[in-house]
């Protein structure tokens, strides 16, 4: 199991090259841990937890990775290439993660929900 720290609400900079690049996004994850860590029971805004099964934390470590450009790919376009697409959710599975701040789900239940960023595929 796999367990995810969620942005839930933009970060803001004034540059918009500096917003994408640095800045978390609503949705972006912005670490994984195995199902060895401690997981708050409600963790405080501005982030949400999300404990996946059926993946491992090496598998997720993807999520993590930022979206580089294609031309020269030493250049950082945008701070996470994935994110969750939170307000797309399930009703139930956005209840439940909007209440207690934390879900334990399948991967089946969200891999649909877990997109790039700019193509909006699942990822």
């Amino acid at each position: 199991m796999a367990i995810f720290l969620i942005r839930d609400s933009d970060r803001l900079h004034a540059d918009p090259v500096k917003d994408a690049r640095g800045c978390h996004k609503r949705g972006d994850i912005v670490a994984v841990f195995d199902d060895t860590q401690t997981v708050v029971d409600r963790p405080a805004p501005p982030f949400l937890v999300v404990q996946v099964t059926g993946v491992t934390k090496a598998q997720a470590e993807k999520y993590l990775d930022p979206e580089m450009d294609t031309v020269d790919p030493t250049v950082t376009i945008r701070r996470r290439k994935y994110g969750l697409a939170i307000d797309a959710l399930p009703p139930a599975i956005l209840t439940t993660l909007t209440t207690n701040r934390k879900i334990a789900v399948t991967l089946t239940q969200v891999r649909d929900y877990l997109r790039n960023k700019a193509t909006g595929q699942a990822g």
